[in-house]
């Protein structure tokens, strides 16, 4: 069963969206978290790294939030999908409503090579790396103030970084 969404009125009383960059950001002080700081945390399950984060304390994918925060409308069983591929990516024009048929089409497919992604601390808004290859332990970069700054560290840290 699908959790029901709060209404668009309440996110947009808590939280800013920008369709540009994809960045929710907290409109109000919630427990630990600071005004202005990117809104939520990433979670990896079986190599997937998705968006959340926790309103009235419960966890809901930071996607169908901001889905709602701009239409009005809560997606119910259709899913949000991210048409690159890239789970953490939350600009507007990334974001399609589809069927979970479609958007099964639509995943990454896991391989035995490597994975990264770019990670924001909930708190601070400060960008780092995470990067691991296959049978190997993850990386981690300490976190920065913008995320060129995490991949500049990583290009000089990690062996076979990708550009």
């Amino acid at each position: 069963m699908i959790k029901p969404l709060p209404p668009q009125d309440e996110l947009r009383e808590h939280y800013d969206y920008n369709p540009e960059t994809g960045e929710l950001t907290y409109l109000q002080h919630y427990f630990s978290s600071k005004v202005g700081t990117v809104a939520g945390f990433y979670e990896t399950t079986r190599g997937m790294t998705r968006a959340s984060l926790r309103h009235n304390r419960i966890k809901y994918y930071r996607a169908r939030l901001i889905y709602t925060w701009m239409t009005g409308d809560d997606p119910g069983e259709l899913q949000v999908d991210h048409i690159n591929r890239d789970s953490t990516d939350d600009r507007w024009d990334n974001l399609r409503l589809v069927s979970a048929s479609v958007n099964a089409l639509n995943r990454r497919q896991l391989d035995n090579r490597h994975y990264r992604f770019v990670k924001v601390h909930s708190q601070t808004g400060k960008y780092g790396i995470c990067w691991r290859r296959h049978s190997q332990p993850t990386v981690n970069s300490p976190f920065y103030d913008t995320p060129e700054q995490a991949r500049d560290w990583a290009r000089l840290n990690i062996p076979d970084y990708p550009d």
